[in-house]
């Protein structure tokens, strides 16, 4: 599954998960205040970070068809180190709980999340979706409000497939939904997933989710994510891929970090 993996890499999952209806009514992005504030923070989120390191348990599973139960089949622990200057770069520490030599993300294999840091909200943002205000919700002890979002058109970056040949960028639709906290008019959950895939694809499936909540590196807060979630349908395997991330231990190279109580922001 390596050479599966290193393609689903390079894939950009985009929309929401089926969800149940519950938009109320329409939002104008223009004049919403909780929709404007929340894509200027998108949009500055990736600027406005330090430079940090955090380390990453990545739990894999798959369900293959007929089966509807999901067995392990990978765990890693990574650190990944963010700078301004180099954006992301991940280093395996454990495999399956043990040591490995195969410190390279790329040589492990398996498919991997993306966006977690800013890409994702600013894609969303800069697609030029239409809002629907939903219900208020609470989310780890604060108000957010729900808004459901579709974007039609939305350009898709150019990508290697499966065989190593690059493959012209395409339009897709995504849908989804986000989250806003109500008082720090910043997006605390974004969901999202594909609506349509091109014929022959052999994936059917794209599912994507990210929380967000605050954290302090040297006696600074910051909201970043503290667990992504990615689904994949295989149609030529007949098999669901996932990933589930937990970020833990946020902290400015070597300098001291505590999750803050959230509620109290």
């Amino acid at each position: 599954m390596k050479r599966l993996g290193a393609w689903m890499a390079l894939l950009l999952a985009l929309g929401a998960p089926r969800l149940g209806v519950l938009a109320q009514s329409d939002a104008d992005p223009a004049k919403d205040d909780l929709i404007v504030q929340a894509r200027q923070h998108a949009v500055a989120f990736r600027r406005d970070l330090p430079n940090f390191v955090v380390n990453q348990k990545v739990t894999r599973t798959q369900q293959i068809s007929p089966s509807k139960d999901w067995r392990a089949d990978q765990m890693l622990e990574t650190e990944l180190t963010y700078a301004a200057s180099k954006g992301e770069q991940i280093k395996v520490l454990k495999v399956d709980g043990r040591p490995t030599k195969e410190s390279e993300l790329g040589a492990v294999g398996g498919m991997t999340s993306i966006g977690e840091f800013g890409a994702a909200l600013e894609l969303v943002f800069a697609s030029n979706p239409s809002f629907r205000a939903g219900e208020h919700d609470e989310l780890r002890g604060r108000d957010a409000v729900i808004y459901d979002f579709i974007a039609k058109n939305v350009r898709q970056e150019t990508k290697k497939s499966m065989s190593g040949k690059t493959e012209a960028s395409r339009l897709v639709d995504f849908s989804g939904r986000l989250w806003i906290d109500a008082a720090a008019k910043r997006v605390v959950r974004l969901e999202w997933a594909v609506g349509s895939f091109p014929s022959g694809s052999p994936v059917n499936l794209q599912e994507h989710s990210i929380d967000y909540d605050w954290a302090t590196i040297e006696d600074q807060k910051y909201l970043l994510p503290v667990r992504a979630e990615l689904l994949i349908g295989l149609t030529t395997y007949k098999m669901h891929l996932r990933n589930v991330i937990e970020f833990v231990n946020y902290r400015k190279w070597e300098g001291k970090i505590r999750i803050v109580d959230s509620s109290r922001t």
